[in-house]
């Protein structure tokens, strides 16, 4: 028996099996993604089905001979006198006959065999027949067949006999017999085959459940409902191809048998089409609609035409009466088939998930044309490809798509669900940064006012310190939150230091003592002696102590509260013991739950965190927590944290004053040559959105002498950098438009936390965790809301530190440009040298230290001749040195002897403070002409550089300006690329692209420093100019501005 696939045997279709496989092909190289699961199923299955009807060496395939009986009417002893007139068998007639041919009798010639073998006649669909053998004596015995429920084909034991003995077989061709061949086995080979045919069958029925399991996890829509009847149809195939019905004892004959399978087939159509139509949508457009409907009534007609033929019941002239039923329906699936293969090929680009299967579909199909052309004998018996075990591969790849789309959904919905988690997330961070915006304003105006509490009446400054208790207890409340949020996620981070546990309590009880001295409780402690430091996040264990203080203060109206800490080994245990209401003992794990609290407790005010987040934060610390407690007695908490022998760091004491810091003494004249004393009043710029915190900080700092600057926003702050030039940076991070973190990666391209420190002040109660401030390169961080303390010790702490790098820099760079510019005589010689003046250098007591070449032709003296000489002597008269600048008519002293009247310009030399001075000369022809215009130019002369310092900058900028235009033009790459590749600027990553900040503030000449370095724009100029490839045009301007700017460094 078969179902769609090998009843579809009967029906030739016209193709060539070339073009088929040509078009898998193709499909296959189209989607290589995701198909390999799939080939190699269909690859297995084919093996398998290959495996099974390849013919192992021990086999021979029987020759056989055929009679038609048309009457029906012989019996088996007369067509034992007939067999002189059977005809060879051929494939090609017996497997196209029509129910009319009558009974088929077929004569298989065996081989003498001296033991038991095995024939096997392999049929599909193939039920009742009769076999006999014929004996000795021509007398025939019936030969029953071996019971093999797991298949389809007819066997028969041939006891061993002498000679050649004939079988008869006969068979009704009513019930569409398809007839493949006679098989001649040893019984050790037939066995092998029945187990390994067994075990391809349990491997189909598995694959079959498998579809099953995934179809049913689907969730509920149109295409699982057909699918699950795809799958059991398959399985109801199985069953009744490989007559598994009979391990359950049913016995079925041919009608019956044929029926069954004709109901299997026209179920597997209407369901393949109703699966694809809907899967590829065209169902949804009304001409697909009606082909779609149009088929499904068809294949409806063809099964009841197909059950009328069955039972004999032609009351319509129409149905021919020589039709074999199957091939009926066998029509309907052949049209189902390629009608859906004409849908899928159809949504090929529309319908990507659907391209594996598409090409799946028409590869296992087409093996059903290719395997009917070689049972014709149209081509070779290797094509036999088709087995009807491939019945599994469609419906698992089916249920395996919308498996995937249900994997799908569940993918979207999780990330859907961690986009929410996300946003939950921020919408807490920024909630918790909202509230506490105001609540930092709220707490800082109020300090700010008790600072300055002298002549305000004591009540009211008991009432202020009320509202700042208050204010830092709901601080303390939203802090609980976002830490709660990370202590779900597993984000909640320590920083463990050595730290002094008695200093962590002494911070933390400021700010409880006024509510114990409201409730006039009695606060005790009990320090153990020689308490060894902690090993903890002194940041966690003050807000455990917060908590867990807070709470016993809450619950308790009167008595005392008692902290006492003991050493137990390597650990510290602290106990906090109150005479509060108490906890019920059935109680005590649940509030240590989160949101979980004690029923005798309802009506007080709390979210039920802090119990279970200070265990968390003890958890996270190795240490232990437990609890203890009596209703109506008080409650009694244990918790260790792990001690360590490495002493607590130092803290900085605080000054005798808030503005003596401010003195910066410079050093002394023993130690670093300079005789005076400076005062330095610190430039603090403060940037924040909110108007509230730029007044609550500089009230804060207001004390301090501070020259202070406030801006709204970053942008503002950023476009006066260069004017401001402050010593230190106030800033908030969560800002519109331009947010902190953008102004640090900003500032840390142009300067170094020692050239600019920034103290971050924010209400993000997540920067406490992450640090993300400092790793852009912050230097220091607050939590608002701010205590005025605590600010200042950490401004201070800043300048100083960036005050004394400072100093530190200045001397060590004026040493420097000392050391280079009298000890690099190379460059200096190189200089003048490269001047067409006439130039000498002398020092400050008149001796001669340089020439260039042009003195040297002018005036015939070399170098060595007229070194550390006064250069007073070779003048007519003597010329004194001057003490400031000159300009004059001198008649200078020739080396032959000869004298030179010749216009002088002396001037101190830039970088020298003064010691060295140059001498420029000019051949004075016509004098007489230019003396009125000389004296009168004198008299401004001292005062007028050759050179303005903006001058310079401005030169230094289009000399940048014109450099990067020449590296463009000649390489095609950005100034940036010249910045990283010349190695004369920072570099700054910006996302994934290179900045050089630094560059481009030379670049424009509003932003260019006020003392620029002008060396490193020189190294960049000529490095353009020897790396890249010339152009003369602007190689002239290039040399043109940088001689000015040399010149102009020189003469200055």
């Amino acid at each position: 028996m078969v179902d769609c696939f090998s009843g579809m045997k009967y029906l030739m279709v016209p193709a060539n099996y070339k073009s088929s496989f040509r078009m898998a092909s193709l499909s296959l190289m189209f989607q290589a993604r995701n198909f390999f699961f799939y080939m190699i199923l269909i690859i297995f299955m084919l093996g398998f089905g290959s495996c099974q009807r390849s013919t192992l060496s021990h086999d021979s395939r029987m020759p056989s001979r055929f009679y038609i009986d048309p009457e029906q009417k012989s019996s088996p002893m007369e067509m034992f006198g007939k067999l002189d007139s059977f005809d060879t068998w051929k494939p090609r007639l017996l497997n196209q006959m029509r129910n009319d041919l009558g009974n088929v009798w077929f004569s298989v010639k065996l081989p003498e065999s001296d033991h038991e073998k095995v024939l096997e006649f392999q049929t599909l669909n193939l039920i009742d027949l009769e076999a006999y053998w014929i004996r000795e004596d021509g007398s025939l015995q019936i030969l029953n067949s071996i019971d093999n429920p797991v298949s389809q084909y007819h066997s028969f034991r041939i006891p061993n006999h002498g000679g050649t003995k004939n079988i008869l077989i006969m068979s009704d061709q009513y019930t569409g017999g398809f007839f493949l061949g006679f098989y001649l086995y040893e019984n050790s080979v037939f066995e092998q085959k029945k187990l390994f045919r067994s075990l391809l069958v349990g491997l189909v029925i598995g694959l079959f459940l498998l579809s099953l399991l995934m179809t049913a996890l689907v969730n509920k829509n149109y295409n699982q409902i057909w699918l699950l009847i795809l799958i059991l149809s398959g399985i109801f195939g199985v069953f009744l191809e490989k007559r598994l019905y009979t391990f359950f004892d049913i016995h079925l004959d041919s009608l019956n048998y044929i029926k069954g399978f004709i109901f299997q087939l026209s179920l597997s159509s209407i369901a393949y089409l109703r699966i694809i139509s809907h899967e590829t949508k065209l169902i949804t457009q009304k001409t697909y609609h009606f082909i779609t409907r149009s088929i499904e009534l068809l294949i409806l007609l063809l099964f009841i035409v197909a059950y009328l033929i069955i039972d004999e019941f032609y009351i319509f002239e129409i149905i021919p009466l020589n039709l074999i039923p199957l091939q009926l329906t066998v029509l309907g699936f052949l049209l189902t088939y390629f009608y859906c293969t004409f849908l899928l090929l159809n949504s090929w680009k529309k319908k990507p998930h659907l391209q594996e299967f598409t090409v799946a579909y028409i590869l296992v199909y087409s093996t059903v044309v290719v395997t009917n052309l070689s049972v014709k004998g149209l081509i070779p018996p290797d094509f036999n490809l088709w087995d009807g075990n491939y019945r599994a591969v469609i419906p698992l790849i089916l249920s395996l798509i919308l498996y995937k789309k249900r994997e799908l959904k569940f993918r979207e919905m999780a990330n859907l669900l961690k986009i929410q988690d996300k946003n939950k997330d921020l919408f807490l961070a920024r909630t918790s940064h909202e509230l506490r915006t105001p609540l930092s304003g709220m707490i800082g105006l109020c300090e700010n006012i008790l600072e300055k509490a002298e002549g305000i009446a004591p009540s009211f400054v008991r009432k202020l310190e009320l509202v700042v208790h208050s204010g830092r207890r709901m601080n303390q409340l939203i802090g609980d939150l976002t830490d709660f949020t990370h202590m779900r996620d597993g984000n909640l981070k320590i920083h463990c230091q050595s730290s002094d546990f008695e200093e962590i309590l002494h911070n933390v009880m400021p700010i409880l003592k006024p509510e114990i001295e409201r409730k006039n409780l009695i606060w005790k402690v009990k320090m153990a002696q020689e308490l060894p430091p902690i090993f903890a996040d002194e940041e966690r264990i003050q807000q455990v102590l917060f908590n867990l203080i807070g709470n016993a203060i809450k619950y308790t109206q009167n008595g005392y509260i008692t902290l006492e800490t003991q050493i137990k080994d390597s650990f510290i245990e602290v106990s906090l013991e109150d005479s509060g209401m108490g906890i019920p003992a059935e109680e005590l794990n649940m509030v240590l739950e989160d949101f979980q609290r004690g029923t005798n407790v309802t009506t007080a005010p709390g979210t039920g965190l802090g119990l279970s987040l200070s265990r968390y934060i003890i958890e996270l610390h190795q240490g232990d927590f437990s609890i203890e407690s009596d209703v109506g007695k008080g409650t009694r908490l244990r918790f260790t944290l792990p001690s360590t022998f490495e002493k607590p760091p130092q803290k900085e004491a605080e000054a005798t004053s808030d503005s003596s810091w401010m003195e910066v003494q410079e050093p002394t004249q023993e130690s670093n040559e300079t005789n005076a004393t400076l005062t330095y009043k610190a430039k603090v710029v403060i940037v924040d959105d909110e108007p509230v915190n730029l007044e609550i900080i500089e009230g804060f700092l207001e004390e301090m002498s501070l020259e202070m600057k406030l801006y709204s926003n970053g942008n503002d702050f950023l476009d006066h950098l260069s004017e401001d030039e402050p010593d230190l940076l106030i800033l908030d991070l969560m800002m519109p438009n331009m947010d902190g973190y953008s102004v640090i990666r900003q500032i840390r391209s142009e300067f170094s936390p020692l050239e600019l420190p920034i103290l971050v002040v924010t209400a993000n109660e997540q920067e406490r965790i992450s640090h993300h401030s400092l790793s852009l390169g912050a230097n220091d961080y607050l939590i608002k809301p701010l205590v005025g303390m605590e600010l200042r010790m950490r401004v201070q702490s800043q300048l100083s530190l960036s005050r004394q790098h400072r100093l530190q820099e200045s001397l060590e760079d004026l040493e420097k440009q000392k050391m280079d510019l009298r000890r690099d005589k190379g460059r200096m010689k190189m200089l003048l040298d490269s001047i067409d003046a006439c130039l000498a250098v002398t020092d400050s007591k008149g001796n001669i230290s340089y020439i260039n070449r042009a003195f040297e032709r002018m005036f015939g003296y070399a170098e060595n001749e007229i070194k550390q000489k006064d250069i007073s002597s070779l003048f007519l008269p003597p010329f004194i040195p001057p003490s400031q600048a000159y300009t004059g008519a001198q008649t200078f002293l020739h080396k032959s002897g000869s004298q030179q009247l010749q216009q002088l310009t002396v001037k101190p030399l830039e970088f020298s403070d003064h010691d060295d001075w140059v001498y420029t000369f000019s051949d004075s022809e016509n004098m007489d002409k230019k003396v009125l215009k000389n004296s009168t130019d004198n008299e401004n002369l001292s005062s007028e550089p050759i050179q303005s310092v903006g001058s310079l900058r401005q030169n230094l900028t289009n000399l940048l300006q014109l450099s990067v235009k020449y590296y463009r033009l000649t390489t095609g790459e950005s100034q940036n690329e010249l910045a990283e590749k010349s190695g004369c600027w920072h570099i700054t990553m910006n996302g994934s692209t290179p900045r050089a900040y630094m560059l481009e503030r030379y670049m424009d000449p509003k932003r260019i420093p006020k003392n620029p370095n002008w060396a490193i724009v020189l190294k960049t100029s000529n490095w353009v100019l020897e790396e890249c490839p010339e152009n003369q045009p602007l190689k002239t301007e290039i040399m043109r501005v940088k001689d000015s700017i040399e010149q102009s460094i020189i003469l200055k």
